[in-house]
């Protein structure tokens, strides 16, 4: 009987069967001779993953909530963005300056999925320590004023609004921005002692530094 003559891709297993040569058979049979570029080649693969997981967990050094019944369209939502990151500071000092803008639509009766999920992400973001301040319009502001959710603005020496809102549309902000409903800035209640924190101390500092650039500083 003729013996079977093994192809280069081929190798017998434990049991006697031939088989095609898996990675592992492949690199103890030739991976001394190419070691040099197998470990070039791991050092790469290594630097691109540490790459897209650094990039993946890329933290906003400022978070812009709009909680809105009315969205401003993506064009003027954008250029407010743009404005604002004049004012954003790199809180935790990756060198990378990240502002960070979501939109939640806030309806009367949510009924929708879509709808549900604002409303629950919106009490996701009260919760958070690096949300501080909403972007809102009359709708959104009279949601979170009726659950006593707001600090009034006079606590952080902000001048020119009223007592818990900051009119956006008549400021620096507003700059190239083309819609007519008022929108407003207003800041989410902290308990005072919590302002310690050094996070959540440095954060707010960035919006209240903001809100004076825009309005003045208190006397």
């Amino acid at each position: 009987m003729a013996k079977y003559r093994l192809k280069k891709d081929e190798v017998v297993d434990d049991k006697g069967y031939v088989k095609k040569k898996g990675f592992l058979s492949w690199l103890r049979n030739y991976g001394y001779y190419y070691k040099s570029y197998l470990i070039v080649a791991l050092v790469a693969i290594g630097f691109l993953v540490a790459l897209v997981l650094s990039t993946g967990n890329v933290q906003p050094d400022m978070k812009v909530i709009f909680a809105v019944n009315e969205p401003m369209d993506e064009t003027a939502q954008n250029t407010l963005c743009t404005n604002m990151y004049q004012y954003t500071v790199d809180i935790d000092s990756d060198d990378i300056l990240y502002l960070e803008p979501t939109l939640l639509h806030l309806v009367e009766n949510p009924s929708t999925t879509s709808e549900k999920t604002d409303y629950n992400t919106l009490e996701k973001e009260l919760e958070h320590e690096d949300t501080v301040f909403f972007v809102v319009d009359e709708f959104g502001y009279q949601h979170l004023l009726e659950r006593d959710l707001l600090r009034d603005l006079d606590f952080f020496g902000i001048q020119g609004g009223e007592k818990y809102r900051l009119c956006l549309n008549d400021t620096a902000l507003w700059e190239g921005v083309e819609e007519e409903t008022p929108y407003y800035l207003v800041m989410k209640y902290v308990p005072d002692e919590e302002y310690e924190g050094f996070y959540l101390s440095s954060v707010t500092t960035m919006v209240v530094e903001m809100c004076y650039e825009l309005t003045g500083r208190p006397a």
